[in-house]
C-alpha cells in the first residue's frame, strides 16, 4: 500500500520550484557559478546546483585516488511490468536532508556528491513493496545506500538512520567503529548492521549492479545481481515510510539509473 503525501514537494531539494530546477540544470551545463548567490539567501536548491556545477568539470573528481573511467551508459531498460520508476527527469518529489546531494550526469544517470545526507522521495510512503535499483560505483572506496521505510526528514538524515533500514553499498565492508574492512554487516547488500551480506556478489568498479529489495511485513530481503545477498527477519523498525538514496561523503560518487517500485 502506498500513501500519497502533500503535493507541494520540490524537485531535487526541499523548497525547490520548477524555476529553480531549471536554474540547477543550467548551472550544471554551463558551470557559471562565480558570484552566484541563488534566488534567495539560504536557498538549499541553489546551493545544491552551485555545488554540483563547481565540482563537475568532466575530469576525475578525486586526484590521487584510483578512478575508473565509466564506460558509455546505455539507457537503462524500462522497469519490469507493474513497476514505476521514481527517478523522473524533473526529480519531482525528491528532497535533500543533510549535506551533499545528487546531480544528473550524461547520459541520464544520477550521481551522488558530498555528504553525509539523504535524497529522499517525499511524495509517498510505502508499506510492503519490491524495489528494483540499478547502480554502480566509480571508485573502490565509494559508499552509498538505499534507505527503506524512512520517516519524513528535515535537515538531517538522523531519523532515517535510527528508524529506517539501509541496504548498504560499500564493497570494502568498512566498519566505522573498528576502522576495519571486511565486515559482512557493512558490506554491499547487507541490511546495514542488522543482516550480513554474502561476499563477492558485486560487479567490478565501473560496472552496473542490480538490487531487488523486498520489504514484506517485518522481513527485508536483498538480491544482488540475481543472487541472494541478505535477509532480515523479525525487524523491529517502521512498517511504512519513504525511500531514500545516500550521499555518504565528499569524493564518493555512486550512480543510479533507475529506482523502480512495485507496491505489494
Amino acid at each position: 500500500m502506498k500513501r500519497a503525501m502533500p503535493s507541494q514537494t520540490a524537485s531535487i531539494s526541499s523548497g525547490m520550484s520548477n524555476a529553480n530546477a531549471a536554474m540547477t540544470l543550467y548551472l550544471l551545463r554551463t558551470r557559471k557559478t562565480a558570484g552566484y548567490r541563488g534566488c534567495r539567501p539560504g536557498c538549499n536548491a541553489c546551493r545544491i546546483g552551485a555545488l554540483a556545477a563547481e565540482q563537475w568539470n568532466g575530469e576525475p573528481r578525486r586526484p590521487g585516488h584510483m578512478t575508473v573511467a565509466p564506460p558509455p551508459s546505455p539507457a537503462a531498460a524500462p522497469p519490469p511490468a507493474g513497476f514505476r520508476d521514481l527517478l523522473t527527469p524533473e526529480l519531482i518529489g525528491w528532497r535533500v536532508a543533510g549535506k551533499g546531494g545528487f546531480r544528473w550526469m550524461p547520459p541520464g544517470v544520477l550521481e551522488s556528491f558530498g555528504g553525509p545526507g539523504l535524497f529522499w522521495y517525499a511524495n509517498e510512503t510505502f508499506d510492503d513493496f519490491i524495489l528494483d535499483v540499478s547502480w554502480r560505483t566509480l571508485h573502490p572506496d565509494d559508499n552509498s545506500g538505499v534507505f527503506l521505510r524512512c520517516p519524513p526528514l528535515q535537515d538531517t538524515p538522523a531519523l532515517a538512520i535510527a528508524q529506517g533500514y539501509e541496504v548498504q553499498i560499500d564493497d570494502r565492508g568498512f566498519d566505522p567503529k573498528t576502522r576495519c574492512t571486511g565486515s559482512a554487516l557493512h558490506l554491499t547488500g547487507a541490511v546495514y548492521r542488522l543482516a550480513p551480506a554474502a561476499a563477492g556478489l558485486s560487479h567490478p568498479v565501473g560496472e552496473w549492479n542490480r538490487f531487488v529489495i523486498t520489504a514484506c511485513a517485518q522481513t527485508i530481503s536483498v538480491v544482488l545481481n540475481g543472487a541472494p545477498a541478505a535477509r532480515l527477519e523479525h525487524g523491529d523498525r517502521a512498517r511504512s515510510g519513504h525511500v531514500a538514496l545516500q550521499c555518504h561523503h565528499e569524493g564518493s560518487a555512486v550512480q543510479f539509473r533507475h529506482v523502480a517500485i512495485k507496491p505489494l
